[in-house]
């Protein structure tokens, strides 16, 4: 499993990999801000070069394995295949690169389900450095187990779902949910964030708005998109089109991003 990342990103995963990428360089090291300029894209080239890898100064599945090779560090992918659209393109591109996405169907209380499997799926030592949600979405609307909505029969026939409190994460049910989804602050750690990959999550004055309450609950970055998002291939892994990042505890990307400490043999989960 692996985040793809390239010169003009500007998120929580870019702080990471310079970080890593600090550990390989002898003398100045890369200001971890979160932003992937044109220094860290001359260190990442550094990184490939020697390794036999292609030297583009793009982080994708064969890079980023060489850059946390030593550390115990790991991405976990949470994936609503209610609609099967989901299932056959960012289900399926996970598993073509070696992950084990945990997958959820149609189900009345799906966040508490995903909450329990990620938590199964990761420890207490810090190395969680990334959680993704895949679903659909929408402006403060991030699908966990109901596709679109609505369960469809071989027919056509859709049964929409009643109760979407325990099954989509909204604003407006955000303080019945927050228990929940609180028990996850037990597997982040100290580089780890969120990213929520349902379509126009982050959109509007609303969507900010949850996206920054989830950064506050979990204590960690979390960062949605503001326009569609229809994965497959690499678009799987990356955001398509503008980002929205909120941070805790009044940080900034910057800020963050300078508060992570430098990766040493004892500090590595």
């Amino acid at each position: 499993m692996y985040a793809l990342l390239r010169r003009g990103d500007r998120l929580p995963t870019v702080a990471v990999l310079q970080v890593l990428l600090n550990r390989q360089i002898a003398g100045k090291k890369l200001a971890v801000d979160g932003i992937f300029g044109e220094k860290t894209k001359k260190a990442v080239i550094d990184f490939q070069k020697p390794r036999g890898l292609k030297p583009d100064g793009i982080v994708g599945k064969i890079t980023w394995p060489r850059l946390i090779a030593a550390t115990n560090f790991k991405v976990v992918d949470a994936v609503d295949i209610t609609d099967p659209d989901v299932l056959n393109t960012e289900g399926a591109d996970i598993k073509d690169v070696g992950g084990r996405p945990i997958f959820t169907g149609a189900m009345c209380n799906g966040i508490g389900e995903v909450v329990q499997r990620i938590l199964m799926r990761t420890s207490s030592d810090g190395s969680l450095v990334l959680l993704r949600f895949f679903g659909h979405g929408a402006s403060a609307n991030m699908g966990i187990s109901d596709g679109e909505g609505y369960i469809e029969d071989r027919r056509g026939r859709r049964t929409f779902l009643e109760d979407a409190s325990r099954t989509a994460i909204t604003n407006k049910n955000f303080s019945a949910v927050a228990p929940t989804l609180g028990r996850l602050w037990f597997a982040f750690g100290v580089y780890s964030s969120v990213e929520l990959h349902g379509c126009e999550v982050a959109r509007g004055v609303a969507g900010r708005q949850l996206v920054q309450r989830l950064a506050g609950l979990w204590g960690v970055p979390v960062s949605a998109g503001t326009q569609s998002q229809y994965g497959g291939c690499v678009s799987t892994f990356r955001f398509e089109g503008p980002v929205y990042a909120a941070f805790p505890a009044g940080h900034t990307l910057r800020s963050w991003s300078r508060a992570l400490p430098a990766l040493t043999e004892m500090s590595i989960p």
